[in-house]
């Protein structure tokens, strides 16, 4: 192999990139499983299908170094094809979060251009692609390039755009309403999703040369900011600190999991301390009480879990009576009753 200093440098830096992000997708889905919150397990799948947008490059780095060859033009696309599948998924997680009334709407446009997508893809690749093959096999790297004013370019665009103005200002919108930790998270998604964006502009309709590293480091960085975004983290109690067993989730996902893991010692601390039970953030004001169990919840959480359960954490009492309440069905029934005879005692 006998490649110039910015071919092994592209390659070497894309190559880390593509490994690191499956690695990374697949932590969260493996997370996912483990902590019941399904989003997560959509969002590692997006992560996964995004980052092998890069996957022409990727292979061709490995056959040149292996065969001294460059690959075939149906590899070389490959990776464009998982372009609108990585964008589904996230869209789908980006509905859940901001707009559920609207999430099988917003899913079914994105469907429909991602099937569009594929079929002018597969149909005639080398009419929407600029794939330029070294002189000599093997002696560069093959240049993918989707084909300014082709309708792949403007649904690249669409896609590219969505992401941004979903994902980047969508978050950080999100961030400004929220309080306390979501307000933290859905900050540090906004970031890593900005961040995503341009340098995949950059990649994708420049050539940076050597500087190549510096934009798959910037791609890279978002899989840091996801993890900080959507990672749990245990809280301190005065009295004790958080473990294993007892820890207590701040996950931006925790709503979307099943609830079994509260427990009566929790729902009394959050009283105690006027903190909202599902975000942490200080409950003092714009605070929804439950009227039969009296947990508290900020009113970010009330009117979010009104829009996806309309139940109580901890009794299942209806947060708005006019709707239907839609309350995981695997809770700890013995939570309900401790909190029934405590107020039996109280009475």
């Amino acid at each position: 192999m006998d490649l110039p200093y910015e071919a092994v440098v592209n390659g070497i830096s894309v190559t880390i990139f593509v490994i690191v992000g499956w690695i990374i997708g697949i932590a969260f889905i493996a997370k996912s499983r483990s902590s019941q919150a399904k989003l997560l397990f959509y969002y590692g799948l997006g992560l996964i299908f995004g980052v092998s947008n890069w996957l022409g490059t990727f292979l061709d780095f490995i056959f040149v170094i292996f065969t001294n060859e460059n690959i075939g033009i149906m590899l070389a696309i490959l990776g464009y094809a998982t372009m609108p599948i990585g964008v589904i998924f996230v869209m789908y997680v980006f509905a859940e979060l901001i707009l559920p009334q609207k999430k099988y709407l917003i899913l079914s446009l994105y469907l429909i251009l991602g099937i569009i997508f594929e079929i002018l893809l597969l149909i005639n690749p080398t009419y929407s692609i600029n794939i330029t093959y070294p002189s000599v096999s093997g002696s560069d790297l093959i240049e993918l390039s989707v084909k300014l004013g082709t309708p792949l370019f403007f649904l690249s665009l669409i896609f590219q755009m969505s992401i941004l103005i979903f994902l980047g200002f969508g978050f950080l919108i999100k961030s400004f309403l929220s309080k306390g930790l979501l307000r933290k998270k859905f900050l540090l998604l906004s970031i890593g999703w900005f961040i995503f964006v341009v340098c995949a502009m950059i990649d994708n309709l420049i050539d940076p040369g050597v500087f190549i590293i510096l934009v798959r480091i910037g791609l890279i960085s978002n899989g840091y900011f996801s993890y900080m975004g959507l990672r749990e983290e245990p809280i301190k109690t005065e009295n004790s600190k958080a473990t294993k067993e007892v820890e207590i989730e701040k996950s931006l996902f925790r709503l979307y999991k099943n609830r079994a893991g509260v427990t009566e010692e929790e729902i009394i601390y959050h009283r105690e301390k006027k903190i909202c039970l599902i975000c942490k953030s200080p409950a003092i004001k714009y605070t929804y009480i439950c009227p039969k169990c009296e947990a508290l919840y900020c009113q970010n959480c009330a009117q979010t879990l009104e829009s996806i359960e309309n139940a109580c954490w901890v009794c299942l009492t209806p947060i708005d009576e006019n709707k239907p309440t839609k309350p995981y069905i695997e809770r700890k029934q013995k939570l309900k009753v401790g909190f029934e005879d405590k107020k039996k005692l109280k009475e």
